[in-house]
């Protein structure tokens, strides 16, 4: 009885959900198609566009190379490839700015399981989250970088620390600079409260998009004044 009760209260909420996507249909924010009932927020066509292991293997070598030189890093690593009409352009500009932030907790998930199957978290002590400004949270609601690095800890179990790395100045948007003025806008605007807590640790840093790397160099000279620490950097996209 009690397993025919729990059937029919099944199906129950199955007509619910679909009366209810009848009128107010759930919206993939990367094409604007109804999603489905097994699709949480991002329809499944845009994920495989976003997430095909050949993508993985070519951006992530671009992200590598981007810091060869630059930055000492472990690793480096992206979904894809930031380009004009591409799914992953318009979930990400559904993310900074409609206040989707799921959009970049779902991608952390898509991210995590990338990551997990090259074997690059198994040493992962933190992740840090790129910061932003308290004034430009306050006015955005959240930091979407937070969202996308919670994705990411919550699927292999890595504590996500945001409070440590702070961003202590304004900087303007890096938009429609080039890499040496995004360079310099970004200098010196980050700060490490505690140089001590990451000693001897390998933190994954983890931004939504990279263009020059400027902002996340700037973030990762600050965390190297931490004795010992590892660096490695994970990003949704990569702008081509």
């Amino acid at each position: 009885m009690k397993i025919y009760i729990m059937q029919i209260i099944s199906k129950i909420k199955d007509y619910l959900y679909d009366f209810g996507g009848l009128i107010y249909p759930k919206i993939c924010p990367g094409c604007n198609m109804a999603l489905r009932r097994d699709e949480d927020f991002i329809c499944n066509n845009c994920l495989s566009d976003v997430t095909t292991d050949s993508i993985f293997a070519l951006v992530s070598k671009q992200v590598n190379t981007m810091f060869a030189g630059r930055l000492p890093i472990r690793f480096g690593a992206a979904l894809a490839k930031y380009e004009k009409d591409s799914a992953i352009k318009e979930l990400i500009h559904e993310l900074k700015y409609s206040g989707h932030k799921e959009i970049g907790y779902s991608l952390g998930k898509n991210l995590c399981e990338k990551l997990n199957d090259h074997n690059k978290l198994d040493d992962i002590d933190v992740i840090i989250p790129v910061p932003m400004h308290p004034a430009k949270k306050l006015q955005r609601g959240y930091n979407q970088s937070f969202w996308i690095a919670k994705g990411i800890g919550e699927g292999k179990e890595i504590n996500v620390n945001d409070e440590t790395l702070i961003k202590a100045k304004k900087s303007e948007s890096q938009t429609k600079k080039n890499q040496k003025e995004r360079k310099q806008n970004v200098k010196n605007v980050f700060y490490l409260t505690d140089i001590e807590l990451f000693r001897g640790k390998h933190i994954l840093v983890v931004d939504d998009v990279l263009t020059t790397g400027a902002t996340i160099e700037s973030c990762c000279n600050e965390l190297r004044k931490t004795p010992q620490v590892q660096i490695s950097i994970a990003t949704l996209a990569v702008v081509s």
